[in-house]
Parts: C-alpha cells; structure tokens; sequence
C-alpha cells in the first residue's frame, strides 16, 4: 500500500487505485466516502485484485493470446499504463501500426515475432515512457526497476522448455487413451487398419492359403495364383478410394479455411 501525495494515482494497494477500486465497487469517490473507500482499499482482498485484474487488464488487454512471457510484460504494462498504451507498446514493439486494437495484423506479427526481441524492444518503450512523465523525478528509479523486474521474469519464461500459456484441449476418450498409454503416438493414433500393408498381406497369404482346398466344395475353382492377384486389385482400389477421400476432404477444409475468421467468446471453468 503507498498514499505518496506526489503520486498522480493517489492511495494504491496491489498496483489497484482508490479510483479503480470505488469504480469496481459501484461507489461514488468523493469528500463524503473517500476515507471509507481507502480503508478498504488498503485491506483489499486478494480474491478482489484477482477479479479487478482479470476484467480490467488481463482480458481487455488480450493477454490470453500472447506467450507467457509477452503476457506477463504486457499485463504489467497494461496495469500501470492502461489497456490502450500497453497495447500500443506491444504493437511498436512488434513493428505494427500502433492503433490500440488488436487485430488480424498484430496477431500475424505476434505469430511469427521473436519473443526475446520482442520483450527487449518492449521494455525500452515503457523506459521511454517513464522518463518523459513529469513525476520522474519522485518516482523514476522505483518505475524503472519494475520495468527490469518484469523484463527479467519474462526472459526466465522464455527461456523455459515451454514459454506459452496452457491452452483447454477437450479431453474426450480419444484424448485421454493416448495420454494413459505410454505406447501411442501421434502417427499410430489415428491410423485406420486398412492402411497397414501387414494387415493387408497377412490376409491375402491366408486367403491363398485357404480358398484352393475350399473352393472345391462349393464347386469354384481358386488356385493361389488367383487370390493372390485378387488381394492385389483389392489392395490397389482401397488405396484409389482412401486417396480420393483425402483430396475430397483437403478440398473442403481448404474452402473452409479460406472463410472469413469468426471471433466466438469462450469461457473455461479450471
């Protein structure tokens, strides 16, 4: 908690103002509540700093969408700057015009952005941003370390084995056989029996085996030869008819990749 009287945000606890916190309590600040206010701001509850920072910045600032250690500059930007300079920072920083809206062109830089250069250039705007402000003085040296602080977190995220935030993954029957088996793999999951060439050639060794000693009882006449050739024209028209599925299928979901994006809100209970 700090109440420094050069301090244009006045009283604050948890990085949340006296002004946030009546906002999100449906108060009005003004002479008559504004000691009531700020003794609750200074007790705030952790459950509440949560709920403010998720609705206020996290979300608003689209932090859902970023790696992990954009995320946590980005959050931190937008807690201390606002939601609209903080994205502002991060489209300079990804070398897109700066409009405060994240779109389809800041998401395409995003996806193929450097994190670490992307996290460098980040943090000198918001040194930048720091010293042109006229409270520099008083408070530069405090802003500036944070800056590094958080800088030096996200590096440690990047440099992780995995720098991005969990994504939910429906986990169906399908899902979680493959998670308990140690055994299955991506390329073994999904591949249908009759794409094995073993299965395949097991079948017409056994075919050939059995159909000459029993085509005689129901009056044909199979020789080896004969199966073996039919396995073969089998072999051949399901590997013509699965490649046809395939293009059908790759035709369709290229139409359908082609469609215009769609954004549909998501909710997630963890």
């Amino acid at each position: 908690y700090s109440d420094d009287p050069h301090d244009p945000g006045g009283p604050t606890n948890r990085g949340i103002t006296l002004r946030v916190y009546a906002d999100w309590m449906g108060a009005t600040l003004d002479a008559t509540s504004h000691l009531r206010l700020k003794r609750e701001l200074q007790s705030i509850a952790v459950e509440t700093v949560q709920s403010i920072y998720s609705a206020r910045y996290w979300h608003p600032a689209s932090c859902v969408e970023l790696s992990a250690p954009l995320a946590l500059m980005h959050f931190d930007a937008a807690v201390n700057h606002g939601v609209g300079t903080a994205i502002r920072f991060l489209q300079s920083a990804l070398g897109v015009e700066s409009d405060g809206e994240i779109g389809p062109v800041t998401r395409a830089a995003l996806a193929r952005a450097d994190v670490t250069a992307t996290l460098e250039a980040y943090a000198e705007l918001r040194r930048r941003r720091y010293r042109a402000l006229t409270h520099f003085w008083r408070f530069g040296r405090g802003w500036l370390r944070r800056v590094e602080a958080t800088r030096t977190a996200a590096l440690k995220l990047a440099a992780a084995p995995s720098n991005s935030i969990p994504k939910h993954q429906p986990k169906g029957p399908s899902t979680m056989t493959q998670a308990n088996d140690s055994n299955s793999s991506p390329e073994n999951a999904g591949k249908w029996w009759g794409h094995s060439l073993t299965i395949w050639g097991s079948a017409v060794t056994a075919a050939a085996a059995l159909l000459p000693a029993l085509g005689p009882l129901i009056g044909l006449d199979i020789t080896p030869e004969t199966v073996r050739k039919l396995g073969g024209d089998i072999g051949t028209l399901v590997q013509l008819v699965t490649g046809l599925l395939g293009t059908v299928m790759t035709i369709y979901g290229r139409s359908r990749a082609a469609g215009p994006l769609v954004r549909r809100d998501m909710f997630l209970r963890l």
